[in-house]
């Protein structure tokens, strides 16, 4: 009998957040704070209820369906223009991993319909640099290990493309 042993694996969870009635996410606040805090430097958002209540939903989905118990560690805002890409980005610090999160969430703020791309790059032992895509859509959240570098990639959006981005820790 051969014995077999998992040493790591890269999971990757992304699903709808889907509120009760009543309780929904007013998008709308969300995306204004995204926007005024790339425009001016020095504006420091007031605590955003909606985003707080949209990261409460996920860590609670996550700690529900997945076992997986996660702590907000960041958070930034970005939009993105008409055809507008991010080059790669890797939120963890590799001179610093003791204080770099473990996972990324990327949440669709406000996204035109089948504009907004995630391209997550991985490697599969040797095969290396391999890419994973998903599409980002509106109340759509993306999570996986902040090791792992990711662009975004918008084609054709007619309006802002706008993406919330959180970073976690888990215990």
């Amino acid at each position: 009998m051969i014995e077999k042993i998992k040493l790591s694996e890269k999971k990757l969870y992304c699903s709808n957040v889907n509120m009760p009635k009543g309780f929904e996410i007013e998008r709308p606040t969300i995306t204004s704070d995204i926007f005024l805090c790339n425009f001016y430097e020095d504006y420091k958002p007031p605590h955003n209820h909606a985003l707080q209540k949209m990261i409460t939903y996920v860590c609670d989905f996550m700690r529900l369906e997945n076992k997986l118990d996660l702590i907000p560690h960041s958070k930034r805002g970005m939009f993105f223009e008409k055809n507008e890409n991010s080059d790669y980005l890797l939120e963890v610090n590799p001179t610093d991993l003791k204080n770099s999160p473990d996972f990324v969430m990327l949440y669709g703020v406000e996204i035109d319909k089948k504009t907004c791309e995630i391209t997550i790059q991985y490697d599969d032992n040797r095969r290396v640099n391999k890419n994973w895509n998903i599409n980002l859509e509106n109340n759509k959240f993306i999570i996986f290990p902040s090791v792992q570098k990711f662009k975004i990639k918008n084609v054709n959006n007619s309006h802002l493309n706008f993406v919330q981005l959180v970073n976690f820790e888990y215990l």
